[in-house]
Order: structure tokens, then C-alpha cells, then sequence
């Protein structure tokens, strides 16, 4: 019984942390917007509490506990080329077992190598589209392509692709192949208790984002405002259609890149723009959210 009391009060000061960053988003003296300080994050993030919980890692990367069965998603733990704003909360070699990890593309800012490498479990399986699946065999990882847009099921968690558009190598020439249709990807996912997540991944906004196969009740929204993501427009278009959904912010306030608006994004200013914006959710790096049921 103490156990359980102590897990429960763990959990709510866990949620409670998450819940007040949201009003505590500052700026560097180059106006980039950034969340509160990282929360070190320690091997009991990863067991059953019981619950189902929502831990931003920096960047695009998440933690999702549900009742002990664990997914990452575009983990960038260690090894990043460019400085840092927010330290990761967890070094990879320190993650306990993991039923998958989801990578939405190939971008050393989704897939980052130096963090993959690093997870105590080889056996783990990778999840995505044929293009990452390719790369992430080719480095001797366990990938399987999900292509075909249909459900597969993960531990507690059914999941499926969504369709990303993120072809921004048109636009830089010599940088490599662009992005083909299906070469990137969101992941929709179902909890055990319900409720459907979605992480955008790296995407423009598509006509397939405002008619899902499942509604969300949790966006892990790209916020970077540059034109190959999601940007203000469709970030204002996303919130507004899915106007019941709690938004959990992501791809900003973590590469010190002021100049670069691939890596920026404003919580306040999207707030300004959305109805009911207390659901926008700004998480310091590691602290823990938990769903309600």
C-alpha cells in the first residue's frame, strides 16, 4: 500500500510539474522561446505507474508509459552537431527495456544514431516507413516499414502511420534526394485506456490531418515555424480543427539556433491564435505528464 501511495503522489507532482511549465516559457537574450530547465530523468520514469504518461525529451523526441509497456519516439539523447538550449533528460544507455521505439524519418534530429546506438537493448524493435527501415538495417538495427497506413500493435499500444510531407531538400540543392511521398510519417496511437496520440512528425499540412482515421486527444505538434514543417498557419489550422485535443509542443526550444527557423517556435504566440488555449501543454524536458483516464 505505501508503494502505491508513494507511486500516486509521484505522479501527480510529476503531472503537476508539466502542467505549470506551461506558463513559464522564457527567451535567451536572441529571442529564442525556451521551456523551463530539464528535469534529469531516472530508470523509474520507465515503470508501471499505473498510468498512462507523456515525457518530452527535447526536440521531436517522447517517452510514453502506459501501465509500464514504453515507446520512444525520435529520441535525440547524445551526439546532436549543433549546441543545445535544453540538455536531454536521460542518457541512452540508462533507458531500461523498451517495447519500440518509432522514427518518423531519417534527419539526425529524429534519428539520431549516437542515441540508437546507445540503448542497452539491440533486441528492440524500430518502427517507420521502408526508407528508415532501409537506413536503420543497414546500421544493424531490427526496423520494420509500416507503409500500408494500417494498424499494428505494440505492447498496450495499437499504432499507425499518418501520412508527412517534408520534401525540403527541393530547396537545397546538393543536400541529398528529396523525401518521397511515403518516406516520412506521423504515428497515431492508441493507449490502453483510450486515448489516441498523435505525433505529427516533421510535415506540412496535409488534407489527411483533418480527417484521421482516429481524433486525437493528444498532439505532440511539430511547432517549428519553418515552411517544410507545420508553421504558424498550420499549427493554428491543426489546433482550431481539433479543437479538443491537448497540444503538446515539440521541435523548438532546444537547438541553440537563433537565426534558424527550422529549430523556432512560440507556445505564447500560438496561444494567441487558438481557441481555448490553456490546452497547449509546454513540458520541461523530462518531467512527466499524466493522462487522465
Amino acid at each position: 500500500m505505501k508503494q502505491v501511495i508513494r507511486q500516486s503522489l509521484a505522479c501527480i507532482l510529476l503531472s503537476w510539474c508539466a502542467m505549470t511549465a506551461g506558463a513559464q516559457v522564457s527567451y535567451t537574450d536572441k529571442g529564442q522561446a525556451v521551456p523551463p530547465e530539464t528535469v534529469p530523468m531516472q530508470a523509474s520514469a520507465f515503470e508501471n505507474h499505473n498510468n498512462v504518461e507523456i515525457t518530452w525529451l527535447t526536440n521531436a523526441g517522447f517517452l510514453i508509459n502506459d501501465h509500464g509497456d514504453c515507446i520512444l519516439i525520435d529520441p535525440m539523447l547524445q551526439g546532436y552537431d549543433l549546441p543545445l538550449l535544453r540538455k536531454a533528460p536521460i542518457a541512452p544507455a540508462d533507458i531500461p527495456a523498451l517495447k519500440g521505439v518509432m522514427i518518423t524519418h531519417t534527419d539526425n534530429d529524429h534519428m539520431s544514431l549516437p542515441t540508437l546506438k546507445d540503448l542497452p537493448h539491440k533486441d528492440t524493435e524500430f518502427y517507420s516507413t521502408a526508407l528508415v527501415e532501409n537506413a536503420l538495417r543497414a546500421e544493424g538495427f531490427r526496423a520494420n516499414a509500416r507503409s500500408n497506413y494500417q494498424p499494428f500493435r505494440v505492447g498496450n499500444f495499437e499504432i499507425q502511420l499518418v501520412p508527412a510531407f517534408h520534401a525540403y531538400q527541393y530547396d537545397f540543392p546538393g543536400i541529398g534526394k528529396p523525401f518521397g511521398k511515403d518516406d516520412c510519417c506521423g504515428f497515431l496511437i492508441k493507449t490502453s485506456t483510450g486515448k489516441v496520440i498523435w505525433h505529427m512528425g516533421d510535415t506540412r499540412l496535409l488534407p489527411d490531418h483533418l480527417d484521421l482515421p482516429w481524433t486525437p486527444d493528444v498532439i505532440l505538434m511539430d511547432l517549428s515555424d519553418h515552411y517544410w514543417h507545420l508553421g504558424k498557419h498550420g499549427a493554428q489550422v491543426i489546433s482550431n480543427h481539433y479543437r479538443d485535443a491537448q497540444l503538446f509542443v515539440c521541435h523548438w526550444g532546444t537547438v541553440d539556433a537563433p537565426q534558424a527557423d527550422t529549430f523556432n517556435g512560440d507556445p505564447n504566440e500560438l496561444a494567441g491564435k487558438i481557441t481555448n488555449p490553456q490546452r497547449i501543454v509546454v513540458q520541461a524536458p523530462g518531467a512527466a505528464y499524466v493522462l487522465a483516464d
